[in-house]
């Protein structure tokens, strides 16, 4: 059944409800292993090369080490920068697949393939990497420029003068790094969207991202904030919803004619290998509003247990993971799906562009003459 839009705020509305997919939660759930495995497997090694033994990383982190006030060497600044920018290149590329599918659906395509969509995202994703990219070069490029002008400035009395002269140039190509910047976190946010409903490259992605800044981006502020009220909404929602259901089975798992005890010893043991930050502090208010706090309180000792409550409880652990990445992914899914409903109204404010309309997929007069002769 095709969706009709109202191409208004209204539509950021429906993203709590598209998100809510089990195609699209999967794909997040994936994207999350995949980002957060790179991610992890470099934060290790940054710390490692900054003199932290594997030993003590792995007990006071386990399997994600969230470092905060960490003091790193140079080289490890180097791998965990790695480790960050490769996780969001693949959250990046998840977003794709999320709005793909979201896109398919909202034409009509209900049945659109989860291999699809991955298939799609590996073919057309690369303009993810190298818009971006490309900002950041022509930003770098800008900066170079301004060093060796201060390296010249250096030079006596000629050079105060070369200063002088170059002074409100050098004052205007300042705004411009700054009005590149915008245009660099327009870019990081609607590229998914608009991979997703076009078959666009790196300088279609651009030119869409600009033209954005430059005349809808009162439109792209208000649909974020809109955005940020729904994701949050929703993922509290669900969030309480998991963890109503972890305590459902912790009463009836728990109870005496059950395992009892012995199943909050296999409990204790799952959450000693979830990692303790700095960071849980600052939404501890959050997840205790949610009655969640127990089933992600890490333990900082291990209990001693038999060997098959210990076991049992590293599969549970696992399955703790499971949840929560799946609660990472509806989250994660409600942005995707955010973003390519405020880009489908953007580019219908902008351009007048439906793009889940077929025949609003338009070619040049040339190009339609092209064909024409072509055929002839």
């Amino acid at each position: 059944m095709w969706h009709k839009p109202s191409y208004s705020f209204k539509d950021i509305f429906r993203a709590m409800k598209l998100a809510f997919s089990a195609k699209k939660i999967w794909v997040g759930m994936l994207g999350f292993f995949v980002a957060t495995t790179f991610y992890s497997v470099f934060t290790y090694l940054a710390l490692i090369v900054s003199g932290t033994y594997f030993n003590e990383i792995w007990r006071i982190w386990h399997f994600i080490p969230l470092p905060v006030g960490e003091s790193f060497t140079v080289w490890g600044s180097i791998l965990l920068i790695f480790g960050i920018i490769g996780a969001i290149i693949i959250l990046l590329y998840t977003q794709l697949a999320i709005a793909k599918i979201t896109f398919e659906q909202l034409k009509g395509n209900e049945f659109y393939e989860v291999g699809e969509a991955l298939s799609y995202t590996f073919k057309k994703g690369s303009p993810i990497i190298f818009s971006p990219f490309t900002i950041l070069l022509i930003i770098a490029l800008f900066l170079i420029g301004g060093l060796i002008l201060g390296i010249i400035a250096r030079i006596p009395v000629f050079g105060k003068i070369i200063l002088v002269i170059f002074a409100p140039v050098s004052f205007f190509a300042s705004l411009f790094i700054i009005y590149m910047f915008f245009g660099f976190i327009v870019t990081l946010v609607f590229t998914p969207a608009i991979l997703a409903s076009q078959d666009a490259d790196t300088f279609d992605v651009l030119f869409e991202s600009f033209s954005t800044l430059n005349e809808q981006i009162h439109r792209a502020i208000f649909y974020e904030f809109i955005l940020s009220i729904v994701a949050g909404v929703g993922t509290s929602i669900f969030l309480w919803a998991v963890g109503r259901a972890v305590w459902i089975m912790e009463k009836v798992f728990g109870s005496s004619i059950a395992l009892g005890e012995k199943f909050y010893q296999i409990e204790k043991v799952a959450l000693y290998y979830f990692p303790q930050s700095p960071l849980f502090a600052r939404i501890e208010g959050w997840l205790s509003g949610l009655n969640v706090v127990s089933i992600i309180y890490n333990i900082p000792e291990m209990v001693h247990v038999s060997k098959e409550l210990y076991i049992t409880g590293v599969f549970f652990a696992v399955f703790l993971y499971l949840l929560l990445f799946m609660v990472l992914s509806y989250a994660y899914s409600m942005i995707s799906v955010g973003h390519l409903l405020s880009y489908l109204a953007i580019a219908k404010h902008k351009d007048n562009i439906e793009y889940l309309k077929d025949t609003e997929v338009k070619i040049s007069t040339y190009e339609a003459n092209s064909e024409k002769s072509e055929e002839s």
